[in-house]
């Protein structure tokens, strides 16, 4: 079966999992903006307890992750048709319309690829350096960024491996080196501060189309995937954000010709371990296929480098916060630094960046 047609080929369009809803059926990609047009603003309690976890809900009563049918005509189905070809058949179908939707970049553009040493990253790179060797498409217009220096030894390699010389790495060894933890950027609801995280170095953003992996669907279930925090928000990779950051946006993975496909993956295929790089079968043989299997995976380890005056700046904010004399919640300080994805993180952003900042609705 052919999971692609030609009127697909729009990279432009993607499938955007961060819409928000209101009563009103107003739809949003940012939390905030929509939160601005309400009248009045309910804080969830329920957010209060460290242990709750929701799929839909937010922080504010009045607002919901919208369900993907409601916004998206070409929304990725859970009961779609399931491939029946053979496994190798598979895997060649998602080279091929990877390839597809690569080759559609604009060459005329200059883009940014958020490339980190795992299996992702390899299999854009390494599609693009193959379509070159082809002759098909040069890609001289892309810079690969690594934005974690605990995996730029990998990284290298792998650029080394595919013949990239257009790299660049991020120095990470300053304070503040991310800019996380200001109080003006509002961090789109119950997010960490690192949904604030300036990734690009020196690189301005706005001259780039940043182009980026953010897949899970080959390993996680659908329903999973389709609500889950990861890579949107707790990498600071939210599509709203990064979309007003830079002059555009590029996500391979999330074009519907290869949600399509990642989507029609068998049951029997899906997330089987595999232990040459540490991920699923699927990603690994695409990957083997690129003959990039053998640079290991470096786990990424962000060096935040909080500085000590910001620190006291995020401190003070939240102890002068609305919020705080509201349900009086002590801070803790040590974890709001050491476990930049916890809770706290979290506490944090929302009652800084979003209900001190809409006192006049809530």
């Amino acid at each position: 079966m052919d999971y692609v047609s030609r009127s697909d080929l729009d990279i432009g369009r993607f499938f955007n999992r961060c819409v928000f809803v209101d009563r009103y059926d107003r739809y949003a990609d940012s939390f905030h903006q929509l939160a601005l047009l309400q009248r009045t603003l309910t804080f969830d309690e329920r957010f209060l307890d460290p242990q709750f976890v929701s799929a839909t809900e937010t922080p504010f009563r009045e607002i919901r992750r919208a369900p993907p049918h409601a916004y998206c005509h070409r929304w990725p189905r859970p009961r779609m048709s399931v491939f029946s070809g053979s496994y190798e058949a598979y895997l060649d179908q998602l080279e091929s319309t990877l390839e597809q939707v690569l080759l559609r970049m604009h060459p005329g553009r200059q883009y940014l690829m958020a490339h980190s040493s795992g299996s992702d990253s390899r299999i854009l790179s390494g599609t693009m350096a193959r379509l070159r060797r082809q002759g098909k498409m040069s890609f001289d217009n892309v810079l690969f960024h690594c934005w974690c220096t605990h995996e730029a030894d990998s990284f290298r390699k792998i650029m080394a491996a595919n013949g990239w010389t257009n790299i660049s790495v991020l120095d990470d060894s300053g304070p503040d080196v991310y800019n996380v933890g200001r109080t003006d950027l509002p961090c789109e609801g119950w997010n960490p501060y690192t949904y604030q995280i300036d990734f690009w170095g020196t690189h301005d953003p706005s001259r780039h189309v940043l182009l980026s992996g953010a897949q899970e669907t080959y390993s996680v279930p659908y329903e999973k995937w389709l609500h889950a925090r990861s890579f949107f928000n707790t990498r600071g990779e939210s599509i709203h954000r990064l979309a007003t950051v830079f002059e555009d946006v590029l996500f391979p993975f999330l074009s519907y010709p290869m949600l399509a496909l990642t989507m029609a993956m068998p049951a029997q295929w899906k997330n089987l371990p595999d232990p040459r790089i540490g991920r699923d079968k699927v990603r690994s043989d695409l990957v083997a296929r690129l003959g990039l299997i053998d640079i290991p995976v470096q786990k990424a380890a962000y060096r935040f480098n909080v500085s000590p005056a910001r620190r006291r700046t995020m401190l003070v904010a939240y102890e002068t916060s609305r919020f705080r004399r509201r349900y009086g919640i002590v801070l803790d300080e040590k974890d709001l630094f050491a476990n930049w994805n916890g809770w706290n993180s979290c506490l944090w952003s929302f009652a800084v960046t979003e209900y001190e900042v809409l006192r006049q609705a809530v």
